[in-house]
């Protein structure tokens, strides 16, 4: 009997031991991912701003959000219409980088997440860089990835006036060029861009997810 017992004392160490060993374990998980959430930055973006990104008071453009973001950011955007570049070059696009999840549909000079809806607050990306409504002069492509991986995310835009009217690789993708990328592409309207081969959207060799997108007016040459 003692021995019978002895065992039964020590199983019931072993469980006691296991379920203790387990719950520090969805602990250190449970914590290791709220450490995540809260430590996960987020830039802000406002057209024609030029602040430090840190808040809709500091608010800058969107380029400036995109450069100086690093994977794990999320950049909230502001209505409004974001041009790839005050110049004329129409090579510049806005270029996606991986792991940076980018949310338009904010209000016009900033607001909360739960304001945010990007079919009340269009967010406006548009290759129109030149003489406007002259679409010869427009950017290539509006928005250009390579090498994205699937935790990067595009959400809540409208993707407009792209021009691929040029030698490869500016001959395809007017609204969006990818390549080699796995992005999310979520809410987001393609509309009036133009290119030889993929007027809205060119994939090369990637594997991009589209969800509740709109495809509009886009055309292509072949």
């Amino acid at each position: 009997m003692r021995i019978v017992n002895s065992k039964r004392i020590i199983l019931g160490l072993v469980f006691v031991f296991l379920g203790i060993s387990l719950w520090l374990t969805l602990f250190t998980l449970v914590e290791a991912s709220s450490f995540a959430a809260v430590d996960a930055r987020v830039l802000y973006a406002i057209p024609n701003t030029s602040g430090d990104c840190s808040s809709w008071e500091q608010a800058c453009d969107l380029q400036s959000a995109i450069y100086r973001s690093v994977a794990g950011d999320q950049i909230w955007v502001a209505a409004g219409t974001y041009f790839p570049t005050t110049s004329t070059d129409r090579t510049v696009s806005f270029n996606l980088k991986s792991g940076i999840a980018i949310f338009g549909g904010f209000p016009a000079g900033g607001g909360t997440w739960a304001e945010r809806d990007w079919q009340i607050n269009p967010t406006i990306l548009s290759g129109d860089i030149g003489l406007s409504g002259n679409s010869s002069d427009n950017s290539y492509h509006v928005i250009v990835g390579t090498n994205l991986e699937t935790n990067t995310v595009l959400d809540g835009f409208t993707v407009t006036s792209g021009n691929a009217s040029a030698e490869a690789p500016y001959d395809r993708g007017g609204g969006m060029y990818l390549v080699v990328s796995h992005p999310s592409i979520n809410q987001v309207s393609f509309t009036n861009n133009f290119a030889g081969y993929g007027g809205g959207v060119y994939n090369l060799r990637g594997n991009p997810s589209f969800t509740d997108v709109v495809f509009s007016n886009n055309s292509c040459q072949f």
